[in-house]
């Protein structure tokens, strides 16, 4: 999936929200190295110590992205400085879906507010979410009209054992009940910041690599 010359994206697992570009300059067995990556923002050279650990989004030779995390091992020089980067397994690359990326069967603590004052807050967990919105367990006897305007506050547990909150603007889509009688809303995201949309696709895509371990044997 890695290719020689192609573009990634780095994100520092602990400096959620800054992002780096860099190139791959060369691929072995167990590590590919990358040029010194340069800050999106400030366009400034980054400067990465061993063993910090990242997240990486790359473009596979079929043009689709990819997520997956890495660690710095070191760095040389080549024909240029460059720093070496983890070769990912295969089994941890995650195959990021375009329109609304993956959705998430997980139980995540909400409270959900009525702009307009229209219904009380209440909290809950969902039942499951991704990049776009989400499913939530509805309080018994709770009515809400389909396109209602809501305010939801989320708690991610990260993989890092951190809890981080995110409030997002949003929409009621539609209610459905299953057979035991739970009724479930179908909220859309209609406004969330960019930090937030980052913590949310961020928590999706851990997600997707503790599902794939405990779907595939470790080696």
């Amino acid at each position: 999936m890695l290719i020689i010359g192609s573009t990634l994206t780095l994100e520092p697992l602990n400096q959620p929200g800054e992002q780096y570009k860099c190139r791959i300059v060369s691929i072995d067995d167990d590590t590919f190295s990358i040029d010194y990556p340069l800050n999106e923002k400030t366009g400034k050279t980054a400067f990465f110590t061993d063993g910090m650990l990242l997240s990486c989004l790359a473009s596979g030779a079929d043009q689709n992205p990819y997520r997956f995390d890495t660690a710095v091992m070191g760095r040389k020089k080549e024909n240029i400085p460059v720093i070496l980067l983890k070769k990912p397994m295969e089994r941890d690359i995650v195959k990021i879906q375009r329109r609304q990326y993956v959705r998430i069967e997980t139980d995540v603590n909400v409270a959900v507010h009525s702009p307009g004052g229209s219904f009380e807050p209440f909290v809950s967990v969902t039942s499951d979410i991704s990049a776009g919105g989400a499913g939530i367990v509805l309080p018994y006897g709770l009515t809400i009209p389909e396109g209602e305007k809501l305010l939801v506050w989320m708690a991610l547990p990260m993989q890092d054992s951190a809890i981080q909150y995110v409030t997002v603007e949003s929409e009621l889509i539609r209610i459905l009940e299953d057979s035991s009688g739970v009724r479930k809303a179908t909220i859309k995201f209609t406004d969330a910041a960019e930090t937030a949309q980052q913590k949310i696709v961020r928590f999706c895509f851990d997600q997707q690599i503790l599902n794939r371990k405990k779907e595939v044997p470790a080696e």
